[in-house]
């Protein structure tokens, strides 16, 4: 299956092992291995970029992505406008320049990654992890971070993001400061 954005489709794979992946890797123009951990890797998937629409001297790309196996498969998201490709995956939030393959910037998160979610009208991306949600922008800064419990449901209603956890009561937050309000 394809996901189609932009410019550009993305191929998604998993793999049995590293070495499968690795194999597959190789055939690619540029290629790029993430979330490499000599202790944790569990689970192998890749994810390749095809321009279209494009020269033929486009670079193909292909992303190796080895994951920590937690029950929670890692996640793409393109920011088109950027030319980037979010990675969410063990611990961190990896931006991939969807051209050349370079990293852009990492997030650590210090929780296992969740999810996230783009909120383009306002720039900001919501990396939702283990115990809390952290702000990005677009371009890498990260202006808020919310952390409290173990982190069971989220939804947004008018710019707050409301919050439940597992032993602590639910809270609110605004979307442009990252504030509780009470």
């Amino acid at each position: 299956m394809r996901l189609c954005f932009s410019r550009s489709s993305i191929e998604f794979r998993r793999w049995a092992s590293r070495s499968e992946m690795e194999g597959y890797l190789a055939a690619f123009d540029c290629q790029l291995v993430i979330g490499e951990s000599a202790e944790s890797e569990q689970e192998f998937f890749s994810a390749t970029i095809r321009p279209v629409l494009c020269e033929a001297t486009k670079q193909r790309l292909a992303v190796g992505v080895c994951s920590s196996g937690h029950g929670i498969e890692p996640q793409i998201l393109p920011l088109p406008g950027r030319g980037l490709l979010l990675f969410g995956l063990n611990e961190e939030v990896i931006a991939i320049r969807a051209d050349t393959g370079g990293v852009a910037y990492r997030i650590p998160l210090e929780f296992l990654f969740h999810f996230m979610v783009h909120l383009a009208d306002i720039g900001l991306v919501l990396v939702f992890h283990e115990i809390g949600v952290t702000a990005l922008r677009e371009n890498g800064e990260t202006p808020w971070t919310f952390g409290r419990d173990v982190l069971e449901e989220a939804w947004l209603e008018e710019g707050t993001l409301h919050l439940t956890f597992m032993d602590s009561e639910p809270v609110a937050i605004e979307l442009a400061s990252g504030r509780e309000l009470k």
